[in-house]
């Protein structure tokens, strides 16, 4: 079990990584459908059983025991996974320009551009503040903060 868990965060960097890209998004978006189907069954059963498991989701960062709640949230990605998979867009995917060759941008794609750009850069910016809360919680701990 351990080189899977080893394996897993490594995966879904790579599949996110090339779905923001937009390079072989049907089949990418379709493998990220896949892991969260047996994620969302691995919970749903734990859950079944009576098991009180660490989620592990976001590393280290937030520590949780799953609940319902994160099979619904599991669910709730399977089916954006399934829609991409499903529609596969192409505003911005790179394959289009490497394999079909286009090279002009449309409106539109420059529009998704901004937006992902903005989001990306809140992620990083969320993340930052994160882990800024979790140092003063912790110092906090230590008698750190009055």
């Amino acid at each position: 079990m351990r080189p899977v868990a080893g394996i897993v965060p490594f995966a879904e960097v790579l599949a996110g990584t090339a779905l923001l890209a937009g390079l072989g998004v049907r089949p990418i978006a379709a493998a990220v459908a896949a892991m969260l189907a047996i994620f969302t069954a691995a919970v749903a059963v734990a859950l079944l059983r009576g098991r009180e498991i660490s989620c592990g989701c976001y590393g280290g960062i937030s520590p949780r025991r799953i609940t319902w709640l994160t099979a619904a949230r599991n669910l709730a990605l399977l089916a954006f996974a399934l829609l991409l998979a499903w529609q596969a867009p192409r505003a911005l995917a790179l394959d289009d320009v490497y394999l079909a060759g286009r090279t002009t941008t449309s409106t539109s794609q420059a529009l998704a551009l901004l937006v992902a750009s903005t989001s990306a850069l809140f992620l990083v910016a969320l993340a930052r503040a994160t882990l800024e809360l979790e140092r003063l919680v912790a110092a906090d701990g230590r008698g750190g903060l009055a």
